[in-house]
């Protein structure tokens, strides 16, 4: 078994979270978000709505985005970026990024912080 699909049988037995921005952001679109000291790491299966705000938002912490559903479009910065399933998306986290658009009504993707 390889790595990708190691990861995704793994990610296959979280709950999917609604993508929701529920803590801070500040006026430069910071999201606050403490990762334990002990172990500074989560992993995370997401599920974007389109019925649900995407701000755009930045943070200190390195994020992994790995796309589970067929495809979206990722904006960072002043650029899109067209993911399709499986791709993986080291995200510069400090510019201001968000998932941008999807087919359909909801878009599922692992996030590795």
């Amino acid at each position: 078994m390889n790595s990708l699909t190691a990861l995704l049988a793994a990610a296959a037995k979280l709950p999917a979270e609604k993508y929701i921005v529920d803590r801070t952001v500040d006026e430069r679109g910071q999201y606050q978000r403490r990762l334990a000291v002990e172990f500074p790491f989560e992993i995370n299966r997401l599920r974007f709505s389109s019925r649900l705000p995407r701000p755009l938002t930045w943070h200190a912490y390195l994020e992994i985005f790995v796309l589970l559903s067929s495809e979206c479009r990722r904006r960072m910065g002043d650029s899109l970026l067209h993911l399709t399933a499986g791709d993986v998306l080291i995200m510069d986290h400090l510019r201001l990024h968000a998932v941008d658009d999807f087919p359909g009504d909801e878009a599922e993707a692992i996030e590795i912080a």
